[in-house]
């Protein structure tokens, strides 16, 4: 019986810190994404926004305002927050980077660069030190897409603004 007793123990004992775990982080989670839809309500009330583009993913958020042409950007790390709000009429180029360690030759980071008059913003998709290596391609087409929602919104010309894109 004592057998039997220790058996169970020894895989029940796993199976609960699994679990257990697994709980805390989706309460983690779901957290951050109250944190970052927070941290979206109070750009879009500052700037009188309607952001009817949005996409979280990671501990990021990211939207487009269609109408008066805004970009936001929030990335909550390390407990702070990074936000953003970017008028594409002021943006002269929107491009993908990526750094690429000298060492290893693998990608540290993948960034959207939007370079305005006076400032460069770099929105991180992806950074080695935080993410896992798996959601690298993923981010990566994650970060083009939205290079080319940027770069769609802020050129001006012959763009009707009711027309929808597909992806």
């Amino acid at each position: 019986m004592d057998a039997l007793l220790i058996v169970i123990s020894f895989l029940l004992v796993p199976v609960l810190t699994v679990g257990f775990l697994g709980i805390v982080e989706q309460r983690r989670k779901h957290a951050v994404k109250s944190i970052l839809g927070k941290a979206l309500g109070q750009l879009a009330k500052e700037n009188e926004l309607f952001i009817a583009d949005v996409e979280f993913f990671r501990s990021k958020v990211i939207g487009i305002d269609r109408e008066n042409k805004k970009l936001v950007y929030a990335n909550y790390r390390k407990k702070a927050l990074d936000q953003s709000c970017i008028d594409l009429n002021s943006v002269a180029y929107c491009r993908v980077n990526r750094i690429i360690d000298k060492s290893s030759h693998s990608v540290k980071e993948i960034f959207i660069e939007v370079k305005r008059k006076d400032q460069i913003f770099r929105l991180n998709f992806y950074d080695r030190s935080f993410d896992n290596i798996r959601a690298k391609a993923l981010l990566l087409k994650k970060a083009e897409q939205w290079k080319d929602k940027i770069n769609l919104h802020r050129r001006s010309a012959n763009f009707k603004k009711r027309l929808e894109y597909v992806l």
